[in-house]
């Protein structure tokens, strides 16, 4: 498996040292410095609001082991989230948080989106970050809440992409339409389940490997030639083994784990 931390990506990290990145995803909130990459996580349960919610953003900032000469925030969830952390960042340190977006282009990267405005910000983060770091046609498969499939072809052109359930996301979904209770089980190999929440765990696991490479056998056979495939996020590593097996060395040139290549894009998008 090959992997690369964040100092070791293209990025000129020195350049960015001192920038704490916030990824508000739906969730989860990540942060990072910049260079040093010390990271915390902080789960936001959903439908959490006002001080509850507010004293998940006070105790992530609290983690800030100096302050930060800019704070920049990726924020896909709700608005009054980001709201809190510009008034946390005021309050704290004087400093005015910088609110990414997405926009049409980034250097040689172009949004394909007709309203580019529309693509997530994280979306628009990784697949940058993930052309950036191989120069060439890739795939940038991020692993979370939602399962999203990105394409950018050597010139930078983004195609597109399909978003799919995320593992977490399919199986509460499941047993709140069924009315089964849920119980915590790790999805194996095997498709003999002896028990339902076994069989529901490991059902929903193949579903997402299995759209995966569907997706990624369509992409191949519409832009024909093999692209180079990253996969980021949180459950990426669990799907890894499973997708790299089946496309490598026959529809790709070659299958990555990359962790944190949401905040490699952060970074990039920080310093245009």
């Amino acid at each position: 498996m090959s992997k690369r931390a964040l100092g070791q990506s293209t990025f000129p990290v020195e350049r960015c040292r001192f920038v704490l990145l916030i990824d508000a995803g739906n969730t989860k909130i990540k942060v990072a410095y910049a260079g040093e990459f010390d990271q915390s996580w902080f789960v936001v349960r959903e439908g959490a609001t006002g001080d509850a919610l507010n004293h998940k953003v006070i105790k992530l900032l609290d983690g800030a082991h100096k302050p930060p000469l800019r704070v920049v925030l990726g924020c896909v969830a709700d608005s009054a989230l980001a709201d809190m952390f510009a008034d946390q960042c005021r309050i704290r340190w004087g400093i005015e948080a910088e609110t990414l977006r997405s926009s049409s282009r980034f250097g040689e990267v172009r949004n394909g989106y007709h309203q580019p405005e529309q693509l997530g910000v994280d979306r628009w983060a990784v697949l940058i970050a993930g052309w950036m770091r191989v120069r060439s046609s890739v795939v940038v498969i991020s692993c979370g809440t939602a399962i999203t499939i990105d394409t950018v072809l050597s010139d930078g052109s983004h195609q597109g992409g399909v978003i799919l359930p995320g593992i977490r996301i399919a199986e509460e979904s499941f047993y709140r339409h069924t009315g089964n209770q849920s119980t915590a089980v790790v999805a194996r190999r095997e498709v003999f389940a002896k028990e339902t929440s076994a069989a529901v765990a490991n059902g929903v696991f193949w579903s997402v490997v299995g759209g995966i490479r569907t997706v990624v056998e369509r992409i191949v056979t519409q832009i024909g030639f093999p692209p180079a495939v990253l996969l980021t996020g949180g459950d990426a590593e669990r799907i890894y083994p499973y997708v790299r097996g089946f496309l490598a060395g026959k529809l790709v040139n070659k299958v990555e784990t990359v962790d944190h290549l949401v905040f490699e894009g952060m970074q990039w998008l920080a310093d245009q």
